[in-house]
């Protein structure tokens, strides 16, 4: 049904596949009737192809009978079988009972300036997670982690100052922040140290030296000194 020993050159043969499986560090083990076997993938490619028993460890498991998978790899198959899920609620194909997906993001990199997603692989695949576990949100500033080197939790904090910068009030948009943060890396990375606020010169007036309120990012005066970014500094 399957020629193993010719399935890793016909994977890496087939650009759809590449281009699909692109990163994924994985085992998927086929049971096709009474035969199983281990496909092992590192970063997308084929690695390891070798026989196993049903009960074999894995990421990924597709189980079916013989008839089931010639079914499956029909040329033109029957409805419901064109697709692992919905060959798993209509016909006899079993999968594990928490789904599995692979997830394909492509990165556009603003112009001029230059991303080497292979050196930030691991803190991308942690955002990720940390996404799909709605612990971070889907915002346009994570582009940051790639662009100017962040930790997703300093693209927090940049997230943190452009809301509060919103509700604050400007004339610049959400969008406009976002795209200009993005594309100057460099100013960036410095804003994201220097501290939000500083003790205001006008020390009786603002609460025994409270953080001048007077953001370096807003023309609007200190609420409890009146005095402007350029006079508290």
């Amino acid at each position: 049904m399957i020629a193993w020993n010719e399935l890793k050159q016909r994977l890496h043969q087939d650009g759809e596949f590449r281009v699909a499986a692109r990163f994924w560090n994985a085992t998927l083990r086929l049971d096709m009737g009474e035969a199983s076997h281990r496909l092992r993938f590192e970063d997308g490619s084929l690695v390891d192809v070798s026989p196993c028993s049903a009960d074999t460890a894995c990421d990924v498991f597709v189980t079916a009978s013989e008839a089931e998978w010639h079914e499956l790899l029909a040329p033109v198959p029957r409805p419901y079988y064109q697709d692992l899920f919905g060959a798993q609620f209509q016909h006899g194909v079993r999968l594990p009972e928490r789904p599995a997906y692979l997830h394909t993001f492509l990165l556009h990199p603003p112009p001029g300036v230059e991303i080497a997603p292979e050196t930030h692989q691991d803190a991308l695949r942690e955002l990720i997670f940390n996404i799909l576990d709605h612990r971070s949100e889907n915002d346009p500033l994570n582009a940051l982690l790639l662009t100017a080197g962040f930790h997703w939790r300093e693209v927090h904090l940049m997230q943190l100052y452009r809301n509060y910068l919103m509700q604050v009030g400007t004339v610049y948009t959400k969008r406009t922040i976002g795209e200009t943060l993005v594309r100057r890396p460099r100013a960036t990375r410095a804003a994201a140290r220097r501290p939000a606020g500083r003790p205001c010169a006008s020390r009786s007036s603002c609460r025994r030296g409270r953080p001048c309120h007077a953001s370096p990012w807003s023309s609007r005066p200190c609420r409890w000194c009146s005095r402007t970014p350029a006079a508290c500094r």
